[in-house]
C-alpha cells in the first residue's frame, strides 16, 4: 500500500507550460483525500514550491527543496537544512570564471550572482521561483547563506567543468555534488546532499517504509529519491539514467504522467 508520493516538480508534475493539468490536480487530491502524503521534492526553494501546493489546495505535508539541502516539516519549519561553505562558492566562483559560465546561487529569499551581465535563464528561474536576483561583490559571500548553485551553459562547458572537479583533489572533489538537471543546467549542492537522503530522513520521521513510498522523477537529481522508493516511475520525458534505473514507466508531462502512475499504483487501492 502506498503511503507516500515524492513527486519532482519541472518535467514531471507541470507540463512544459510549466502548469498543472487538470487531471493532475485530481489524482493528486484523491491521493490526499485517500491518507497519502504528498512530498514536492525539487531542486527549488520552498517559494517556487508553495505556489503549487496553493493551487491544489490540499493539506501540507513534509517538502525537499534546494534538491535535498532544506527540508520542510507540514508547518513550514525547517527540520533539516545544510548550505554551501563560503570556501566553497569562493571555488565556484572561480571555476566558473575560468569556464566562461554563468553562475548563479539561490538562498531562501534571494537568488545572488556575481554575474553583472544577467543570462536570460537567470531571469526565467527568478520569475519560476519567485526570488528577485542580488547582484553581490565577491567581498560580500559571508553576508548570506547559499543552499545551491547553477551553472548554465552548453552541454560541452559544463562537462568541463565537471571533468576539471575531478581532476582536482579529492578533498575538493567531496565538498560537492553536481547533477544535470538539463543539458545546459548544472546544479551544485554540498556533498551529501540528494532528494533520496531527504525522502529518506522524511519517512524515518513518519515511520513510512520503503515499500510504502512511490517516487516520480525525470532528471539526474531524482536519481537516489527513485533508488530509495520501492514504487520509482521515471516520466515519458526523462533522461535515459532515470529510465534504467525506474522500476516503471509513465507518460510525458505533457501527457498526465504523473496522474497516470497515481491512478495505476495509488488510488487502485480504493477498490
Amino acid at each position: 500500500m502506498i503511503k507516500l508520493i515524492a513527486l519532482d516538480i519541472d518535467g514531471t508534475t507541470i507540463n512544459s507550460k510549466e502548469e498543472l493539468s487538470m487531471r493532475v490536480i485530481s489524482a493528486i487530491r484523491k491521493a490526499s483525500d485517500q491518507g497519502i502524503k504528498i512530498v514536492f521534492a525539487s531542486g527549488r526553494p520552498y517559494s517556487g514550491i508553495y505556489p503549487l501546493l496553493k493551487k491544489l489546495k490540499i493539506k501540507e505535508n513534509y517538502s525537499i527543496s534546494f534538491g535535498g539541502g532544506m527540508i520542510l516539516d507540514e508547518n513550514g519549519e525547517s527540520i533539516f537544512e545544510k548550505n554551501i561553505s563560503e570556501d566553497s562558492v569562493v571555488r565556484l566562483i572561480n571555476l566558473a570564471y575560468k569556464q566562461g559560465v554563468p553562475l548563479q546561487f539561490e538562498g531562501t529569499n534571494e537568488i545572488y550572482t556575481t554575474n553583472k551581465l544577467l543570462p536570460v535563464y537567470f531571469a526565467r528561474v527568478s520569475t519560476r521561483v519567485n526570488l528577485p536576483i542580488r547582484l553581490i561583490d565577491m567581498h560580500d559571500i559571508g553576508k548570506y547563506t547559499f543552499f545551491k548553485g547553477i551553472m548554465y551553459g552548453r552541454n560541452e562547458q559544463l562537462t568541463n567543468v565537471i571533468d576539471e572537479m575531478n581532476n582536482q583533489s579529492k578533498e575538493t572533489l567531496q565538498e560537492f555534488n553536481f547533477s544535470k538537471t538539463a543539458s545546459d543546467v548544472l546544479e551544485i549542492s554540498p556533498q551529501g546532499i540528494s532528494k533520496g537522503n531527504a525522502l529518506k530522513i522524511i519517512a524515518k520521521k513518519m515511520n513510512i517504509a520503503s515499500c510504502e513510498i512511490m517516487a516520480i522523477g525525470d532528471q539526474e537529481n531524482d536519481i537516489e529519491m527513485l533508488k530509495f522508493a520501492d514504487v520509482s516511475v521515471a516520466m515519458g520525458n526523462a533522461i535515459d539514467k532515470v529510465k534504467k534505473i525506474a522500476n516503471y514507466h509513465t507518460s510525458s508531462n505533457d501527457e498526465d504522467g504523473v496522474a497516470k502512475a497515481i491512478e495505476m499504483f495509488a488510488l487502485k487501492q480504493e477498490g
